[in-house]
Formats: structure tokens, sequence, C-alpha cells
């Protein structure tokens, strides 16, 4: 099979038992015809208490160039401006999606070390080459009363994700127009699992989320997740990533016009 005979990547979740279920992958051709399949079992923590945690942007980068650019400190604001309103009461978590240098997801050392520097900026303020001239205004808008509790490291996450599967499915992901954005949707199912304690075997939460205040982290049973702009589409309430969510979690959202925000709350079932 040539790498360039995979067009699409459709997902799926199927309930296997009271806790687990399944992610489905089928990979298929121009054509539509069903090239290959894989697929993930998630075992789920019982323990996820009450309450909510907040997934509040999506912060995306290169390690070769400087981060945070005057869009993304734009978006930030927004969403700091946006928890001053809701006051939430629950941790707040922050996306890094950082590709290496080659633009791609093979570079483990040079993501790591990257997530790293981002961490202790969001901890200590302090700023370092690879961040850019903006950066010092992020500063002031996650201290006080809202500070940012935790980063996830979606980077290192897509890095593991990649060995996952065989060559020609991991070059569609890393490739072309349609193959990055399912990536992305494929990261998407593991990090929603990670907010209510699901976990691959070998691929849980505590591998990826890192405390920036001395919160400790514990899966919850709702996850609210502010997409910026940039995703209104592709993470829409009413989408089809959202609508493969449904046979397992309660699912709801809006698009605040205001902000450009796309929320979507997804909660365990009672």
């Amino acid at each position: 099979m040539s790498v360039q005979s995979i067009n699409k990547s459709t997902f799926s979740l199927m309930p296997l038992h009271e806790s687990a279920y399944a992610l489905n992958i089928a990979f298929s051709g121009k054509d539509g015809s069903l090239l290959s399949t894989k697929a993930f079992t998630f075992i789920q923590d019982p323990s996820a208490k009450e309450g909510e945690i907040f997934d509040i942007f999506s912060q995306n980068g290169v390690c070769n160039k400087p981060l945070f650019t005057m869009n993304d400190v734009k978006g930030l604001k927004l969403a700091a401006a946006k928890l001053q309103l809701e006051k939430p009461q629950h941790p707040t978590v922050l996306v890094l999606d950082l590709k290496d240098s080659q633009k791609k997801y093979l570079d483990w050392d040079e993501i790591s070390q990257h997530e790293a520097v981002v961490c202790d900026f969001f901890q200590t303020g302090k700023t370092d080459p690879c961040l850019s001239k903006h950066a010092q205004k992020i500063t002031p808008l996650f201290q006080g009363a809202y500070p940012l509790d935790f980063v996830l490291c979606e980077g290192s996450l897509k890095k593991d994700l990649v060995h996952e599967f065989s060559d020609a499915q991991a070059q569609f992901f890393l490739s072309g127009s349609e193959g990055p954005i399912s990536f992305c949707q494929c990261a998407e199912y593991f990090m929603n699992g990670f907010k209510f304690g699901h976990a691959v075997t070998g691929i849980s939460a505590d591998h990826y989320i890192m405390p920036i205040t001395n919160k400790v982290f514990h899966p919850f049973q709702k996850s609210t997740v502010w997409y910026p702009a940039l995703y209104k589409e592709i993470y829409s309430p009413e989408g089809e990533f959202a609508n493969t969510l449904k046979p397992i979690f309660s699912i709801s959202g809006l698009f605040d016009a205001k902000t450009k925000i796309t929320q979507m709350s997804v909660e365990l079932p009672i």
C-alpha cells in the first residue's frame, strides 16, 4: 500500500462494557474503499470526582520559531477575560501543541525541551530565547484569582501516538492538508479521555499533564473546552467530532460571537 493511497480517516467510539470503550479509526482511499484500521481501548477510571475542569486555550507552535504570536496573545486575553467573567471554581488547563523543527512530531527531545521552557514560563514568568517578545504580555493574564493550573503537552502525546500507527497511517497524519487535521482530532480523543481518567495502556494523563500551580491533577466528571476561533468548524458542538463522542459522553456547547470562542462541554452520564 502506498502512502498516497490513504486519503481520509474516520473515527468512532464504541462502548465495550461498563468500564471500557474503543476508539476505532478507519483509513480509506480516494474512492472510499477501506484500506486499514486501528483501534484503541480506553479503560475508564471510576474515581472521577464531581466537578469540572476547564481547558481554556490551545497554543500551537514550532520549536525553531518564537512562541506566542500577537494572535496568540489576543486569544489568551479573550480566554482570561472569560475566566474573570465566569469565575469558575475549577482547575484550568492550557493545551500546548508543539511540532519539532521539521514541523512534524518526530524529535521527542526537541519537543519536550521546549515544552519544559513553556511550563517554566507559566510557573515563574521567566522568558527564554525560544519565546517571542509578546510572551511578557501573557504573564499578567493568569495571576491572581484565576491562575493557569496545568499544561497538557499535546506535542509529546502526538510524538508517542505516531509510533502506534503503521508507516502509511503515520505518514497520512503527518502530511498533506487533511492528515494533520485528522491527527489533531485523533489526539483530542486521548486528551478528552485524560480529563476523565480514561487511559490506553501506556498512554495516560500523568505522562502529559504538567502542573503549573501546586494543584494535583485528578479526573473530573465534566470537561469544558474553550476552542479559539481557528477551531470553530472542527470542534463545533453540532459537528462530526462532537457527534462521535455521544455514544459515551453527554455533549453541550455554544459559540460566543464576541470572543470567537467555541465552548464544548463533555460529561459522563450519571
